[in-house]
């Protein structure tokens, strides 16, 4: 995964770092019982803003309208576990991955997923939430 970043830069003063993320995606950007934001892409966006001097503010957006708000200036950068791919990225620039995730069918023992591989799988090669990409 990785960030996605507008056009932006840090002057010798501290500037203001607005950073969009779902803020319902546990465990990587969700809020807490108190109503804190946290979660590895806030861990992720806290180590940014501190190597380059910045404040951050958090601006939640769901998921479907985060490119279009991004590209809207509601915020500078994106740190939302977005995977890359090519209609993604003609509109938009990405850092390097921040993570490696890969995903997995679970089940029952008995049910010896272990022999699942992804060329038996045919045309249901693409899973996952709407507008997330998992597969083969």
């Amino acid at each position: 995964m990785a960030l996605i970043a507008g056009a932006f830069s840090v002057s010798a003063q501290a500037e203001t770092l607005r950073v969009g993320m779902e803020c319902t995606y546990a465990p990587f950007n969700y809020r807490t019982a108190d109503g804190e934001l946290t979660g590895y892409d806030v861990d992720v966006a806290k180590g940014v803003a501190g190597i380059i001097g910045a404040d951050l503010e958090f601006v939640c957006q769901k998921w479907d309208g985060m490119i279009p708000a991004l590209l809207a200036n509601k915020f500078d950068l994106i740190v939302a576990s977005m995977s890359i791919t090519e209609k993604r990225r003609v509109k938009i620039d990405f850092s390097g991955p921040y993570r490696i995730s890969v995903g997995r069918l679970v089940g029952k023992k008995e049910r010896r997923l272990q022999y699942v591989q992804c060329r038996r799988l045919g045309e249901r090669r693409r899973f996952g939430e709407r507008g997330r990409l998992q597969g083969c």
